[in-house]
């Protein structure tokens, strides 16, 4: 074999496997920047939008939270006007003291005076109506047990069980206690009927706007 054509062939291999040229190369750098760079605008593009969305996100539910909690204090308003002749009044159902179990009509009487002069009011109106009410607590169902649970109930602004008790203190009153009775439970009734006049016409007039 001629030696020169031996020379030759190591040279045509290594240019075979010689890199791209340095221009090529350059080129293709260029476009994979350009790329990123579009890609990166891509991002921040999406990345404002999302931000942006996520914010309206939270308002609609904030808004929707506001209206949920107004229509539902609407609807416990409504509710409380029904049951207890007041917007703020409570019901026995939504007092969570419970009598201690076991207990005597007695020892309920005394519990629910130890209360009033507490000035523990719901704990005191619940008291009450665990034996004023009953056959059982007969003998401590006095006018001054009914006249006491009328205040209680009244404080908890429940005005329709207030007004419950003191009609029935009035009809438990005998002898010259009546007369006293009669008078101060008079001036709770007018007290009362004011307060549920009232809250009727604050409530048709919020209805009307």
């Amino acid at each position: 074999m001629n030696f020169r054509f031996l020379l030759i062939l190591p040279i045509l291999s290594l240019g075979a496997c010689a890199p791209t040229s340095p221009l090529a190369w350059w080129d293709r750098v260029n476009t994979k920047a350009h790329e990123l760079v579009h890609v990166e605008a891509q991002y921040r593009i999406l990345k404002t939008d999302h931000e942006r969305l996520q914010a309206d996100y939270y308002k609609l539910e904030h808004d929707y939270l506001s209206l949920v909690a107004e229509k539902s204090t609407k609807q416990e308003v409504h509710e409380n006007l029904e049951s207890t002749g007041s917007k703020a009044g409570r019901s026995p159902a939504s007092i969570t003291y419970q009598v201690p179990p076991g207990m005597m009509p007695e020892q309920e009487f005394a519990l629910a005076f130890e209360h009033m002069r507490e000035k523990r009011f719901a704990e005191a109106a619940v008291t009450f109506d665990a034996f004023l009410w009953i056959p059982e607590g007969a003998g401590f169902q006095s006018a001054n047990a009914f006249y006491s649970a009328g205040v209680a109930w009244f404080q908890v602004k429940n005005l329709k069980k207030a007004k419950q008790c003191f009609s029935e203190a009035l009809v438990r009153a005998e002898g010259d206690e009546r007369a006293k009775v009669a008078h101060k439970v008079d001036l709770w009734m007018r007290v009362i009927d004011r307060s549920m006049s009232n809250n009727k016409e604050g409530k048709a007039s919020h209805e009307e706007s």
